[in-house]
Parts: structure tokens; sequence; C-alpha cells
């Protein structure tokens, strides 16, 4: 794992993960889903269609008793889904007894876990906010957020830290996402970010999303959606037309927030480099660096002239294929414990 970059002065905290250290974690990750606020768009569509059965047999009471319980359902499953997924990602990241750091510098915050470590500077982060001592903060170009259990910054590190995100130039220091090991380690790999490679990028999480078990059950909702439908209306040539048009308005809106998120992800960049040791594969985004463990990686695909790594903390990260050399490829597969899909 690199050196730790100079950020004197910096505010360095740590703690010793204890064994419900992970579980807090997770629970904070469920009350964070379920505030979203599409999510209540969700529950209301849930239970207009879960109550429109009775409510087309002329049984109103019963209508509004079968859609609560239709969100009550699905709001239970989601939260124990969630809970699970974040529990597995959390107890990646920090494992009883494990140690996890967080540096506060003047331009940057580096974080320290069992499965690697992220440095990014402010201005790639958004406020942070408190969710029952947890302190979660959001990455700016990303849909996702870095997770700081509780005990590793006080309240007045937060404050500092809010702070600094909200005005980044103020700090005195130039901008440096770079460590000490910099000095002396090369980036063997490197690859530019234009539109053709974000392209191939795009359509390699596209194949990967449409085809892989989250493509199966996106394919499952549709047809129960279809197969309700035409229970519902007795009209089973619309519900088979209907169920068409939500199909392919799927696939268009899967295409559609692959495109945002990689562009998202890639602004700003205009390369990324790798390098590769016996435990780590190391990443340089131009906004912020990294490191992954490779026993943190649950999946390795190679597909379609890109790498697609699933994390255990549940991240999707897309790789170009020219960015991974074969004997990096087999490492990564060998870790995760699959072959190639091309």
């Amino acid at each position: 794992m690199d050196a730790a970059p100079d950020l004197s002065p910096a505010r360095h905290r740590s703690i010793t993960c204890g064994r419900d250290t992970a579980r807090a974690m997770a629970r904070t990750a469920v009350q964070a889903r379920l505030q979203r606020p599409r999510l209540l768009v969700f529950a209301a569509v849930i239970g207009l269609l879960g109550g429109t059965p009775l409510a087309v047999a002329g049984y109103p009471v019963g209508a509004v008793a079968q859609g609560l319980l239709s969100v009550v359902f699905i709001g239970v499953v989601l939260a124990a889904a969630t809970y699970r997924r974040a529990l597995a990602g959390a107890t990646t990241l920090c494992p009883a007894g494990a140690t996890m750091t967080a540096d506060l510098g003047e331009q940057l915050l580096l974080v320290r876990t069992a499965a690697g470590e992220q440095q990014l500077p402010y201005t790639a982060l958004r406020a942070p906010r408190r969710i029952a001592g947890q302190v979660l903060v959001p990455l700016r170009n990303l849909r996702a957020h870095l997770t700081l259990p509780a005990g590793l910054l006080s309240a007045q590190d937060v404050d500092w830290l809010a702070e600094r995100i909200a005005h980044p130039a103020a700090a005195s220091m130039p901008v440096t996402t770079g460590s000490a090991a910099d000095d002396g380690a090369a980036w063997p790999h490197e690859v530019g970010l234009d539109d053709a490679v974000v392209q191939r990028l795009a359509r390699a999480v596209d194949a990967y999303r449409l085809l892989g078990r989250a493509g199966a059950a996106r394919a499952f909702v549709v047809l129960a959606l279809g197969g309700w439908l035409g229970v519902v209306t007795g009209r089973w040539l619309a519900a088979m037309v209907g169920t068409v048009v939500l199909a392919v308005a799927t696939v268009v809106a899967v295409a559609v927030t692959t495109r945002r998120a990689l562009r998202r992800s890639a602004r700003g960049q205009r390369t990324v480099r790798a390098r590769f040791d016996e435990t780590h594969l190391h990443l340089d985004g131009g906004v912020g660096q990294g490191s992954l463990a490779y026993s943190a990686v649950r999946r390795c695909v190679a597909r379609r002239g890109a790498v697609l790594l699933v994390t255990r903390t549940g991240m999707l990260q897309v790789l170009p294929r020219e960015l991974v050399p074969d004997d990096a490829l087999a490492r990564l597969q060998a870790a995760a414990g699959v072959g190639s899909a091309d």
C-alpha cells in the first residue's frame, strides 16, 4: 500500500474496528437509502399498483389496505437486501480488529481501510452529513459516498471537513494528489479517456447490466408486471404491448444512466493510470488516487475491451482493457475466483 502523502499540517484520526462497527455502518446504509426522495415516488407507485385490483373490483377500503401492505412488503425486502449488501461491504472495509484511518489535510482527504486507500481532493467531495453517528461524505461526480464509522471523526472534525469542502480555495497549500511513494514508483500503464474510450466502456457496462444477474432480475420484474396487467385488465394483447414498451424503456434507461455515470466519473479526467503490485491495484484518475486490495475483488469480467471489477463493497470499477496487462488480469481473476467473459 502506498505511503501517506505529505498532508502536513493534517488531522490524523484512527479507530480499531469492533464487532459491531460493520453492522452499524450497514444500518446507516439502510437509513440513507430509505431517505432518498426517489424512494417515496417508488413507494407511491407500488401502493397504487397493489391497490388497483381491489379498487377496480369495487372495494376501496381493501384497496387502501392492500396498497399499504404492498408498500410495507417492498420496504422490508428493500431494507433487508440493502442491509445484506451493506454488511458485506462494511465487513470488507472494516472487519473486527482492523484499523481505519483518516487524514484530513489542507487539500485532500486520505482514508485507509482493510480494502485499500482513497485520497480525494476536497473539490471531489460534497458536504458530509451524519446519520446515526456515522459520517457520510458524498462524491461529487459519482452516486456514491464514503462512510466513516462513528468514533473516527469528532464533531469538530466534521465541521472542519465541511468547511474545507465548501471553501477549498481557502487552503494555502498547492493541490496535489500524489503520494510520497510516487517519487520512486512509476505508473507503467496509462490510457487517455477520450469519447471513443468512454463509449466503449459504456457498452461493456450495458452488456454486463443487461445480460448478467441484474438483467435477469429486471426481466423477471418486467414479465411479472406484464402478467399482472393481463390478469387485472383481462386484455392480454394490450398487456403484451405494454410489456414490450416497458422492456424497451428499461434498456434505454440502463443505457442512459450508464453513460451519464461514466461521463460524471470522467469529468475532469484526461487520463487514468494504473500499476499493479503483489497485493494491490493502484489507480490515479486525475482527480484522486486510490488502491484496492485484490482480496476485495468479488468478481472480475473482461469483455468488449473493458475490465469490470465488482468489489466486495458493492462498487463497480470499469477499466479500459489496455490498462490491465494479461498477468494483472489473471491475478485479479484468480483473486475473484472467476474466469473472464469476452
